[in-house]
């Protein structure tokens, strides 16, 4: 049972990282003079399982027919909080 979940979960993570590669090139970040921003490769948290510490990053669509259609599934989804569909702080 748990090693099905597990493998599941896996499945559905795999899932997501391909979409995201296929949409978005990943780079490292620029400070406001150009200077690359290194990623902090060493630095995890302290606790029982380690994870990686939040870090800063660009990440843009790789190009423009794929922008619309991130644009458009974003325009499409529903908040489960609104009956009557988008009610995003930015959207009002």
């Amino acid at each position: 049972m748990l090693r099905d979940r597990y493998h599941r979960t896996r499945a559905l993570s795999c899932h997501y990282i391909r979409g995201i590669a296929w949409a978005f090139t990943i780079s490292k970040k620029t400070d406001v003079y150009g200077q690359v921003i290194e990623v902090p490769w060493l630095d995890y948290g302290n606790l029982l399982i380690a994870k990686a510490e939040l870090f800063e990053f660009d990440m843009q669509p790789r190009n423009e027919r794929i922008a619309k259609e991130i644009e458009l599934g974003w325009k499409g989804l529903k908040d489960p909080r609104s009956k009557s569909g988008i009610d995003r702080e930015e959207e009002k």
